[in-house]
């Protein structure tokens, strides 16, 4: 299993529980002293969220 860094997932999958990650931006931009999202990333991630909720309430 490829390590999750940054959150609790790896957790969860050690305990049996399926986990997703998902969100905007690169892994290899993220959780570094300099990390940042493009703005030009915000808005089709949030329209994978809301896709994804809508989806999970049916």
């Amino acid at each position: 299993m490829a390590p999750r860094p940054g959150t609790e997932a790896g957790q969860f999958a050690q305990a049996g529980i399926p986990d997703v990650l998902c969100g905007p931006g690169s892994i290899e931009q993220a959780h570094k002293p300099d990390e940042y999202v493009a703005l030009e990333q915000l808005e089709p991630c949030d329209r994978f969220l809301l896709r994804a909720a809508e989806s999970l309430c049916q």
